[in-house]
């Protein structure tokens, strides 16, 4: 098993939570990769909501929650929200997004099959989806394709056998028909469920349902019993949540060895989320040196680590729209299938205002946005090794050393520079130094 140097420490924490300082890191250097896992996993389970009368103060509350909760549940909070994706231009109560949010992070790591329960009834997803319209007589197939395709199996399989038919999301749409929402609740209305014993779904005919009825006519039963065909057959449910999950955390191209074995600890634990959590974080392909620089940067990591790795103290006041203008707006995907992540993630624009942000964390002395860029010359004698310090702190970053000279060079201009400790300095050359790192295409991957 891997044992964390500072790069592979630093790494686990970028990808299982938002960055960290160095004390936390270097608080992790010399364990294996196990260790290091469990002390993500192991945190108290929160049901917490967001709070707020609306969109933005609601995703203020969860980015406070992101900096100083439990790194790795506020990951899968964000997780489960791109996974299930709702959007508050449909559903148009912040409520109801309130508690959809807590119950991402009440099964943060939990079980699955448990949390697809939850959110088939879900008040959010009835509106967004159109479960609260699914009734007897004249069912609507929305949640039913949806829960299929980018919920639990996806359209085909590893080999590229169709999953499920049309005629499946029909009876499926018709086992679901009756979820009403009772204040913050759903709740299934009989009146309204389709109890036809004609439905016929994946092969299986009945009175299917999800509640009151034995597990064999269960359809959640049935969707997570569908096998994968690829060679050795597999739950297609634990394959294709364990890629998913291996291409959120990193790497960007799981291999088929991982993603079995992710699958295994899936299905092997009853659908417990930890140990493929577990699993990923120990393997020696998550710390491959490839895979540590293979994925772009979410608009919420980048805006995120820099005030975790400087400690900075933030109100987050305008963070929201900063997200926004960076293609990432908190309860807000752009459709049912979230963002699409990757290089989606950086175009002419959001790079504009990745830039702006790397100014604005480097520009810090105010109230709602502070900064102390001191800790850059903890133990420097040379502007070169301020250089090392900011790329260590804010990474670390390993550009060749063409980009160090011309950091190196930015802080002689004009040379010769003052004493390292002059206050003019520090306050505009130290500074500026934060803002180039954080613009460097390095700091844009991990």
């Amino acid at each position: 098993m891997v044992t964390l140097d500072y790069d592979k420490a630093a790494h686990l924490y970028r990808r299982a939570g938002f960055g960290a300082s160095q004390s936390e890191i270097e608080a992790l250097v010399g364990l294996d990769a196990g260790t290091a896992a469990d002390r993500f996993l192991d945190f108290r389970v929160s049901s917490a909501r967001t709070n707020g009368a609306d969109a933005e103060a609601a995703a203020r509350a969860w980015l406070k929650r992101m900096l100083r909760k439990p790194p790795l549940q506020e990951k899968m909070t964000l997780f489960w929200h791109g996974h299930f994706a709702n959007s508050i231009d449909k559903v148009d109560d912040t409520k109801l997004m309130n508690v959809q949010n807590g119950l991402f992070r009440l099964y943060a790591t939990g079980n699955f099959k448990a949390l697809v329960r939850a959110v088939t009834k879900d008040p959010a997803m009835l509106v967004f989806l159109d479960g609260q319209d699914n009734e007897a007589g004249n069912p609507n197939e929305n949640y039913a394709r949806e829960l299929m395709e980018l919920f639990t199996l996806g359209i085909k399989d590893d080999a590229g056998v169709d999953n499920y038919s049309q005629s499946d999301v029909h009876q499926l749409a018709r086992a679901l028909t009756g979820y009403v929402i009772d204040h913050t609740r759903g709740v299934l209305d009989p009146g309204r469920h389709d109890d036809g014993a004609d439905k016929t779904f994946m092969g299986v005919t009945g009175n299917l349902g999800v509640e009151g009825v034995p597990a064999a006519d269960d359809v959640i039963e049935i969707i997570f019993s569908h096998q994968d065909t690829r060679a050795p057959a597999k739950p297609r449910v634990a394959r294709f949540l364990a890629r998913k999950l291996a291409r959120f955390f990193g790497p960007a191209q799981p291999s088929d060895a991982l993603v079995d074995a992710m699958a295994d600890a899936f299905a092997g634990s009853g659908w417990e989320v930890a140990p493929v959590l577990r699993t990923l974080f120990t393997a020696d392909e998550f710390y491959a040196p490839a895979n540590m620089t293979s994925t772009v940067k979410s608009p919420v990591e980048f805006v995120l680590q820099p005030l975790r790795m400087l400690k900075a103290k933030a109100t987050l006041r305008d963070v929201p729209f900063t997200l926004e203008s960076m293609g990432q707006q908190l309860f807000a995907p752009p459709n049912v299938a979230g963002w699409p992540g990757g290089l989606a993630w950086i175009s002419a624009g959001t790079l504009l205002a990745r830039y702006g942000w790397a100014r604005d964390v480097a520009a810090g002395r105010g109230r709602t946005l502070r900064v102390d860029p001191t800790p850059l010359l903890a133990g420097a004698t040379t502007t070169a090794d301020i250089v090392d310090n900011a790329l260590t702190l804010l990474g670390p970053l390993a550009p060749p050393q063409s980009v160090r000279d011309r950091l190196d060079a930015y802080l002689n201009d004009p040379a010769p520079p003052p004493a390292l400790a002059d206050a003019g300095f520090i306050d505009e050359k130290v500074r500026g130094l934060v803002a180039l790192v954080l613009e460097l295409p390095h700091f844009q991957v991990h």
